[in-house]
């Protein structure tokens, strides 16, 4: 079942990726590929997977805000929808891929390294989506919040990072 969840999660990010190379970014794909991911936060949470709940439930949640919020009722750029969609795409796809299959070198380099460049980036987006929808009077505070969570989030990642190389 797991493996599944994996798999289809992979196939729906890499979706992500290509209608966003066609600059055509799909907004119902991108909220129904987001929104399977409460399954990250369910499995975490009984255990069947070794990943911190709290940690899955902090970045589920953000990116279900973001998704539901300013994607959804906001005006924001299709640029920034397609750049920020491609970042977590990259971030998950490369995710799934490794949890399909956490022996390949390959996968296992990407999923402890990419995510220096990506996490910044991600949050980065998150923050300027906010910044064209209804909730741009309150940016500070979620800037505040997204510091915060975004550098435990971080280092979560680094330590990860150092336990797995």
């Amino acid at each position: 079942m797991i493996n599944l969840y994996n798999i289809i999660s992979f196939i729906g990010w890499i979706l992500i990726i290509f209608f966003n190379i066609r600059l055509n970014p799909n907004l119902l794909i991108i909220q129904i590929i987001q929104s399977f991911a409460i399954f990250d936060v369910i499995f975490a949470y009984f255990k069947i997977i070794k990943t911190n709940f709290i940690t899955s439930f902090i970045q589920i949640l953000s990116r279900y805000f973001i998704v539901w919020g300013p994607f959804t009722f906001g005006y924001v750029p299709k640029n920034v929808v397609i750049i920020l969609t491609t970042v977590w795409g990259l971030a998950d796809s490369i995710r799934y891929l490794y949890y399909i299959n956490s022996k390949n070198y390959y996968f296992k380099w990407l999923r402890y390294n990419m995510f220096i460049v990506l996490y910044p980036l991600g949050i980065i987006f998150e923050l300027i989506s906010l910044y064209y929808s209804f909730f741009r009077k309150y940016l500070i505070i979620f800037s505040i919040i997204y510091f915060i969570f975004g550098i435990n989030l971080y280092k979560h990642m680094l330590n990860q990072r150092l336990k797995k190389n």
